[in-house]
């Protein structure tokens, strides 16, 4: 499976959402094409799709193919709605909460039916060589430590593996921090937990950014994935 660099990579693209400017596109769902089989992507209820249609969202969404070329393909991007309003008035500085969809571009035609649990096991195996953590279960304190004491030693402009922090039979879950300074000045930690799931026998990633430097942020970007890899699998059956 891939090496932390790509993770890496993906978590620098979202310092390319938070500084790009974008409008509001309503969608409860859409509907992609990954090696010849069509998946549905669900939007979050509280997350906007972006349209690749507006000139606003092209630049976003080309900053961001920059980064992915050659090794992954953004398949959807999506922001928090109610961020958006006042972040595009300029009483926001910033955009906080978004989410992309990625698919690499290698893996785009393999075929994964029926080794759904067997690849969510393998992917947190591979991950768990590079740093290892569990946000729920007996191992809560240490990981609780764990995140504590990276997200406090993070250097600006660098980024930092947390570990795995949850998985089943569904999915890997796993999360990275990044230190940015905004175009305000202010040095922020942006905080990503992103998700392997199978989807109609396609390996898809699934990402979830905040900004937030506590351990209750990572439980709960957590759990809103967790609720977003159920939708996306009740959606593919």
């Amino acid at each position: 499976m891939q090496g932390i660099q790509q993770w890496v990579v993906r978590a620098a693209l979202a310092v390319a959402v938070l500084l790009a400017s974008m409008p509001v596109a309503d969608a409860a769902s859409v509907s992609v094409t990954v090696g010849g089989r069509q998946i549905t992507l669900v939007i979050d209820p509280d997350q906007c799709e972006l349209d690749r249609n507006n000139p606003s969202d092209t630049r976003v969404y080309d900053l961001v193919e920059r980064g992915l070329a050659g090794q992954n393909q953004l398949l959807m991007a999506a922001a928090d709605c109610q961020q958006i309003p006042p972040w595009r008035s300029g009483t926001r500085p910033t955009l906080d909460d978004f989410t992309q969809v990625q698919v690499n571009l290698k893996l785009r035609e393999h075929e994964l039916r029926g080794r759904e649990a067997a690849t969510s096991r393998e992917i947190c195996t591979e991950l768990r060589k590079q740093g290892d953590a569990i946000v729920n279960g007996p191992e809560v304190t240490a990981t609780r430590n764990r995140f504590n004491q990276l997200t406090d030693t993070v250097q600006l402009n660098a980024t930092t593996f947390i570990g795995v922090v949850h998985e089943d039979d569904k999915a890997c879950y796993a999360s990275l921090v990044q230190k940015v300074r905004t175009e305000q000045g202010r040095d922020k930690l942006i905080l990503s937990v992103f998700a392997h799931v199978v989807l109609r026998g396609r390996l898809l990633y699934i990402y979830r950014f905040t900004e937030g430097d506590s351990f209750e942020q990572l439980v709960r970007v957590t759990e809103l994935l967790q609720r977003s890899v159920d939708a996306h699998l009740a959606a593919n059956r």
